[in-house]
């Protein structure tokens, strides 16, 4: 499965020439060498990497869950977490069920996770105090 491997580090790759371009930003802001269209004009690029950021991110997160619905089982994180016996609306939730998925689609996965199991987030071994 190179695609997903493929659009990971694509992902990485282009939030790093990003965070690099808003630098970039940053840093002629405190000069005033620089004309304000040619800022604005970096402004524009920063946001253009930065929006193809979130768009790699979810096509990474579609991709993933196209081969969590055609059961695709030679793909761990599919084999370990679903089952054919599983109706769709549960393979669909099975998405943010692992420690993969939080890194295969980044911070997003997270929120997603916690929304699906709300309980993996909030858990804690304490006993509840006595009165």
């Amino acid at each position: 499965m190179w695609i997903g491997r493929i659009l990971l580090w694509a992902a990485m790759l282009v939030a790093l020439v990003a965070a690099f371009k808003y630098w970039q930003v940053e840093k002629s802001a405190g000069f005033e060498v620089r004309g304000a269209g040619l800022k604005d004009l970096s402004l524009r690029r920063a946001r253009l990497w930065f929006l193809l950021t979130g768009g790699l991110i979810f096509a990474t997160m579609v991709y993933l869950w196209w081969l969590i619905m055609t059961e695709r089982y030679e793909v761990a994180y599919v084999h370990d977490y679903t089952d054919r016996s599983l109706e769709p609306l549960y393979r669909f939730a099975a998405f943010g069920e692992g420690k993969q998925a939080l890194g295969f689609c980044g911070l997003s996965s997270l929120s997603f996770g916690a929304f699906w199991s709300g309980d993996s987030l909030s858990h804690t071994n304490r006993q509840p105090l006595q009165s």
